[in-house]
């Protein structure tokens, strides 16, 4: 039943927001708004003892009644309610009765158990090898015997949890156990969510075993940080004396890993692989280095990143998806750093063999944003020009630094003394009076009520605006591509452009093309980034070129950026070169400001609109 995960997705939109807008409600949720309005009346209708969803001005806040059965309710119990009316009910009962059992099942008995005709099995039984076809399991048919369901034991084991166990929970559960995982859990600061999963995988971990399906291999690039934990310890000891058994390794293992997916900060007083989890970021960095024109202190990277990096491999082994607090919002707002995310989680999903969600990569691109933000200037230095005397300028720096905070460097100056000072190097400019013989590219706030906290925050938002486009050492050329049957044919035209304004070395091109025929540096949403080192130059070259036809390549290429990077830049260059990423990126992303590229003609209009764009 569609209607159960659409229930699903908007609790959990709810609980990760305090309020939301009911506009932003339905965009996450992907229904119209008269479909959202509509399943909201049926949920709080459903569940009217255990939740309330209150609607104030326009904002949906959630309420919860009662904790026990919410939680509950989170951890699937709606799933077990729904009938064979619902396809997700119907593939996880097959899925069930082929992993249960060790013989063939007949379709026909299968229709007739979820009392349904042979063709909507076969139909089921299509959407279920698309499924599986994910956990390296398959189904294979032998004539007058049925179907059988195959794979190794740990991807049957993934399979079940994430595809039926919500549907068909088992019984081998222990209360005694489920006391112990508790407090467990509440001494080591286990999230609630890893809690359930780890009871639920001990379930089927139980229910494996009695059906004589134990580990017998280690799983593969997986590390467990609760080895040699004495209160694990104990707990696996209860467990084989409750049941009489003795867990192999590899199966304690599999028990294990729903407590080392979340970073709780235990991990360094246990046990830590780090040469593994140092080889997969070395690689990572070095795919990032092979694509992206983009340098990182990758000590201090590696410093801030490891734990991240060592339970975002568990999760992506066991095929636990984060949950997306974010919902896209990371990537519009810092687009060069996802796009770097997107580039970095290639290369560990080619390493790990899983495919990462779109939440992991916005999680890993705040590491890389983080670190970019350190390596820009951070120090904004603000002329006040006054002509009204000291105690008037004093006065000045008093408010700005109380509204806008203590970082900011003030400096004063008269009437007279701003005509000998360079204001160029000024984030901003409060003054008083007109100014005469002023680049109008310099952020200038001429000051008109001081004490109105709103208006000096609305105009500190321009001034924020107007530096976020202060290419000074970036040369911008844009070409309409002519059309061409490759993509090397269309990056020769481009860098022939560069060459005639004499902007680019004679062995540019050869950088350029040696790097693609190492790595594409098309990605998937259109946009190609080819970028080499460009001697002898000491500014950024930028060139745009604009596509009206596809060349020869997996995907259609809307948008090429070219760049060519000088040897040596300063923090203030290499400020520009990734403030310009972030803006093209952005603008290239939304599908009007993409219309209106194509309609420019000249390197002119190019700047002059994209000024007007950010500004």
């Amino acid at each position: 039943m569609a209607q159960i995960d659409t229930w699903y997705d908007i609790l959990n939109v709810l609980v990760s927001y305090e309020k939301i807008k009911e506009t932003e409600l339905r965009d996450i949720v992907r229904v119209s708004l008269p479909t959202l309005k509509k399943e909201l009346t049926l949920l709080k209708g459903q569940l009217e003892s255990v939740l309330k969803i209150n609607k104030i001005n326009d904002y949906y806040l959630l309420e919860i009644i009662d904790y026990t059965a919410f939680e509950s309710i989170m951890n699937g119990e709606l799933k077990q309610e729904t009938d064979f009316n619902s396809v997700k009910k119907r593939v996880a009962y097959i899925l069930k009765r082929l992993i249960d059992t060790n013989d063939y099942l007949l379709i026909d008995d299968l229709a007739q158990e979820l009392e349904t005709s042979r063709g909507t099995v076969t139909r089921d039984l299509k959407e279920i090898k698309k499924v599986i076809e994910k956990f390296g399991v398959s189904i294979s048919g032998t004539p007058n015997k049925g179907l059988k369901i195959e794979g190794n034991e740990f991807d049957i084991r993934l399979l079940y949890l994430h595809h039926v166990y919500d549907y068909y929970p088992s019984n081998y559960f222990i209360p005694n156990i489920s006391s112990y995982m508790t407090t467990y859990s509440l001494e080591n600061n286990i999230p609630t969510n890893s809690v359930n999963t780890w009871k639920k995988v001990l379930e089927i971990t139980l229910m494996r075993i009695h059906q004589q399906h134990q580990l017998n291999k280690p799983i593969p690039h997986y590390t467990n940080y609760q080895w040699h934990d004495e209160s694990f310890d104990q707990l696996i000891y209860q467990i084989e004396s409750l049941y009489e058994m003795t867990l192999s390794q590899y199966d304690i293992d599999f028990i294990s890993f729903p407590l080392n997916i979340s970073n709780t900060g235990a991990v360094e007083k246990v046990y830590m692989n780090e040469p593994f989890i140092r080889e997969i970021f070395d690689q990572m960095m070095q795919h990032v280095s092979n694509l992206m024109s983009v340098e990182f202190d990758e000590e201090e990277l590696y410093t801030e990143m490891r734990f991240h990096l060592l339970y975002l491999l568990n999760r992506l082994i066991f095929r636990i998806d984060n949950y997306d607090y974010f919902y896209g919002e990371l990537e519009k707002k810092y687009p060069f750093a996802y796009e770097v995310a997107k580039v970095a989680m290639e290369k560990i999903e080619e390493i790990i063999g899983r495919q990462s969600s779109e939440a992991e990569i916005s999680y890993l691109a705040v590491y890389f944003e983080l670190m970019m933000k350190k390596n820009r200037p951070q120090d904004k230095k603000i002329a006040i020009v006054c002509n009204t005397g000291k105690g008037t300028a004093n006065l000045m720096k008093q408010q700005i630094n109380q509204v806008l905070g203590s970082h900011i460097k003030l400096e004063t100056y008269t009437e007279i003394e701003y005509q000998e000072i360079d204001l160029s190097n000024y984030f901003a400019v409060f003054t008083t009076i007109p100014l005469k013989n002023i680049d109008d590219k310099i952020p200038l706030i001429r000051i008109t009520n001081l004490f109105n906290d709103e208006w000096l925050h609305s105009e500190w938002r321009r001034v924020n605006k107007m530096n976020q486009l202060q290419f000074e050492h970036v040369d911008f050329s844009f070409t309409h591509m002519k059309k061409a049957s490759t993509y090397h044919k269309q990056l020769s035209q481009m860098i022939e452009v560069l060459r005639d304004k004499k902007q680019v070395d004679a062995q540019f091109e050869e950088r350029i093309i040696e790097r693609e025929n190492k790595q594409t540096t098309v990605f998937g949403n259109g946009i190609a980034f080819p970028h080499a080192l460009n001697k002898g130059n000491n500014r950024i070259v930028f060139h745009l070129g604009v596509l009206g036809n596809k060349c020869s390549s997996d995907e259609e290429i809307r948008f090429i950026f070219m760049v060519g990077i000088p040897q040596e830049m300063t923090k203030k260059v290499e400020a520009e070169l990734l403030q310009l990423y972030d803006n093209m990126l952005r603008i290239t992303s939304d599908k009007e400001k993409s219309k209106e590229l194509y309609e420019l003609n000249s390197s002119e209009e190019f700047y002059d609109w994209l000024w007007k764009e950010v500004v």
